[in-house]
């Protein structure tokens, strides 16, 4: 199952907190520094919509654009918090590659490993994106990061169809749990974007499938609904331990939710078990009939030699080998007088 443990607990815990409160409002920057006032006029304008320390912001948005450029020239500690930001990301992405690499010579499946760079990819994506909305947050039409001008496209993240596609699906499995998240979607949209960032890469997964293999679609549907039943179930769970007295056994109620709990996450285990014995019997089948066509080019080897010997030495088109591939352009023209026989050399 793509759901692990650890992530149950740690998105539970987020589930069930509030939302954190709003950062306070970035200091203004001096209204010149020794570095402007010797080499001129400031690199931002002044305009009438742009609100104090934007240019600081807005400059940082992309390292190689001519105004962080001109920024960094004027302020040292820009370009310095610009290059900490830097390091740190790519401290992160190596971290995540070695990670990847130590679980691939461990014996974790390849498909779990490039699952797990495409989600952290996802998750850098993430980064970014809230950091840039943070940073705009008190302006005035400003709704969150789920709404506040999202990428969307080719290596942009999921588009607002796909999360509405997930979301109709989970009203259909689990209408309760459906309209809970329509509300956190409103009122808090941190839960909001626990449960559907998790659930989305697995949500692509399994309606790309929809039109290309019936029978992986409906054993990847099933691992998303039990995905989506476990994520349910965790926040009732984390939401009876908090509301219990520390130090106290679990009341019958907790007892039976956990149970209830893990033996949704057993089948979902089950469930993701299902969908790699199918892709492993699929591969393997494609590598049967790879195989046996190996196998008969190698049965006709002689007379496939004898007839490109004798086309060859009539001067006529060497017949398509096992092989070959498909029909140059060329081949596929009409001949001309004298049909398949290759002109002689020299002056016609």
């Amino acid at each position: 199952m793509s759901l692990s443990i650890p992530f149950v607990l740690v998105a539970a815990g987020v589930l069930a907190q509030p939302p954190a409160a709003s950062d306070p409002a970035p200091q203004s920057p001096p209204a010149s520094t020794p570095a402007s006032d010797e080499k001129g006029p400031p690199p931002f304008p002044a305009r009438e919509d742009r609100r104090p320390g934007d240019e600081r912001r807005r400059g940082g948005d992309r390292f190689d654009s001519p105004l962080l450029r001109e920024a960094a020239s004027h302020d040292p500690k820009l370009l310095k918090d610009i290059i900490d930001r830097m390091l740190e990301q790519n401290n992160r992405i190596e971290r995540r590659l070695q990670d990847a690499k130590n679980k691939l010579e461990a014996g974790t499946p390849p498909e779990e490993v490039f699952r797990m760079l495409r989600e952290a990819r996802a998750g850098n994506m993430a980064d970014v994106f809230f950091q840039n909305w943070r940073e705009r947050r008190e302006e005035a039409n400003s709704q969150g990061p789920i709404f506040d001008k999202p990428k969307i496209g080719p290596g942009g993240g999921p588009d607002p169809q796909q999360r509405e596609e997930l979301m109709q699906f989970i009203r259909e499995i689990r209408p309760e749990f459906a309209a809970k998240l329509d509300e956190w979607q409103k009122t808090e949209p941190r839960a909001f974007r626990a449960v559907i960032g998790h659930l989305i890469m697995q949500a692509v997964d399994t309606f790309h499938e929809r039109d290309r293999d019936v029978q992986l679609y409906e054993l990847r549907k099933e691992d998303l609904r039990t995905s989506i039943l476990v994520v349910e179930k965790s926040t009732e769970v984390r939401t009876l331990q908090m509301s219990e007295p520390k130090g106290e056994p679990d009341s019958e109620k907790l007892t039976k939710a956990k149970a209830e709990l893990r033996d949704l996450m057993g089948k979902g285990y089950d469930a993701r078990v299902r969908v790699r014995e199918y892709e492993a019997d699929k591969l393997a089948k494609r590598l049967d009939e790879s195989r046996a066509r190996i196998q008969e080019t190698k049965d006709v080897r002689e007379q496939m030699i004898e007839k490109a010997m004798t086309q060859l030495l009539e001067r006529k088109r060497v017949s398509p080998q096992p092989g070959d591939g498909p029909p140059s352009p060329r081949d596929k023209q009409p001949q001309g007088p004298g049909g398949d026989r290759r002109p002689e050399p020299g002056p016609q």
